[in-house]
Order: C-alpha cells, then structure tokens, then sequence
C-alpha cells in the first residue's frame, strides 16, 4: 500500500549510469539455473553481501557472476531460500531483525510509491509504508528480469563505488537487455544523502537475495544509504523505460 502521488511525466528523460549486454556467460548460467545442485553448500550466499565486498574493496579477491550465480543455487537457506525454492514472499523472515540499520532509528516506516501503481487513500497512508529493511517481491509478475542480467548490472554499479547515483523521478540506473535497475523519490521523504551506486547496488542485491526464483527475479526496497529512494528490479520487454513511466 502506498501513497498516491500522481507525478505524471509525458516525457521522462533518463540517462541510465550502465547500459550493456550481460558479460556473462548466459548459456553457463541458465543451466546452472535450471539444475539441481549436485552438493549444497554450508556456506550461505547473499547477494547483498557479494556486492558489499567488491563496493568496500574492487580489487580484491570475488566471486565471479558465474560464480555468484552458482554460490546462490548452492545456498538453500539463504534469505530468498536459494534460486530454485518457491518461496516469493520474505518480507516476514526473521532475518530481517538482524539486518535492521541504524537508519531505522530515524524512520521506521517510509512511506513509498512504486512506479505505475496507484498509492492509497490519504488517512491510510500515514500508517503504513515500507520498513528500511524490507523487501517486497513480485509487485509486477509479469516483467520478471533474467539473474544473469541483473547480476552483470549490480556489479558494475558496485564497482562505481560511493559516487552518487542521482535519483529523478524515474532515473534507470543499469539496463541489461530489457532487464532494468530502477529508482524514485518519494516526494515526501528528505534525502539524507543522495545514494551512492554501491548502495543502489545492495539495494538490488537484497532483492535478489529475497526475490530470485527459478532463474528471474522482480521486487523493489528502499535504497540502503537514502530512505527517500526507491530502488525496483523489473524487465521492459521493449527495452526501454516508457515515455509516460509515472510515480503514482
């Protein structure tokens, strides 16, 4: 539920920080995606914590996107319960309560809009919103970006590290393919800093790691080191962001 903000744009203009094919080997992670794993891990992989070690220290030692792919397949109590599990929803996972952020001292409840959703009522709105560490998966079942897209994407944008990643009303941040990472501001949260591209990237990650399911994966959260942004994973199948793309 969120609050409607009717922000119409005839035309957005939007300079995507990434946009490239996917430097992965596809062919390698789909059937990594599509096969069981052959011996599971004890070692649990998040995507959030991936895209944390390469933003604190890019030349380091890291998992490849292959590699990160298959670490994830090999987790099956992970926070999105690996990639192949059916479990959509994780927004109540007891986990949460040991990611909470000190950000959550400030605002434990932002109110949010999503881009093209209509939000609520005026009196509902004031009670009800986004947690800062939470997740919502699935919001467009039918725009589900590909992993190994989204993967390429959150790892460049980590590797830009703490530069900002200015937010417009809809701003693409990366596009892969018709895959997207994408972000608005909620008109009106205040900025504590605009967000940086490594932290628009752990965004992304912690979706992955909440809403990735049989190789795909769509969901949005609020940005981790700005609580006046959103940040969504969503496929366009035109491969582009439409002209009229509204934060409602």
């Amino acid at each position: 539920m969120f609050q409607s903000l009717y922000l119409a744009l005839a035309v957005l203009a939007v300079v995507p920080i990434v946009t490239a094919a996917p430097r992965v080997d596809v062919s390698k992670t789909n059937a990594l995606l599509t096969s069981p794993p052959s011996s599971p891990s004890q070692d649990l992989f998040s995507f959030e914590s991936w895209i944390d070690g390469i933003s604190t220290n890019p030349n380091g030692t890291h998992l490849s996107s292959d590699e990160a792919i298959a670490a994830a397949i090999r987790t099956p109590m992970s926070r999105g319960k690996g990639v192949e599990q059916p479990d959509l929803q994780r927004r109540k996972s007891p986990v949460l309560k040991v990611l909470r952020r000190s950000l959550l001292q400030v605002r434990k409840v932002v109110k949010s809009t999503k881009p093209g959703e209509k939000g609520l009522k005026t009196d509902e709105a004031s009670t009800v919103g986004i947690g800062l560490e939470g997740v919502q998966c699935n919001t467009y079942p039918r725009q589900l970006s590909v992993v190994s897209n989204v993967v390429f994407c959150i790892e460049n944008l980590a590797r830009i590290g703490n530069k900002p990643c200015y937010t417009q009303q809809v701003t693409s941040y990366c596009q892969s393919g018709p895959d997207f990472i994408i972000g608005w501001r909620k008109i009106d949260e205040l900025s504590i800093n605009a967000p940086s591209c490594a932290g628009v990237a752990r965004s992304a990650g912690r979706i992955m790691d909440f809403c990735t399911f049989n190789g795909k994966v769509m969901g949005q959260t609020t940005a981790f080191d700005d609580p006046a942004v959103g940040v969504m994973i969503r496929a366009f199948p035109e491969g582009k962001l439409p002209d009229n793309i509204t934060a409602e």
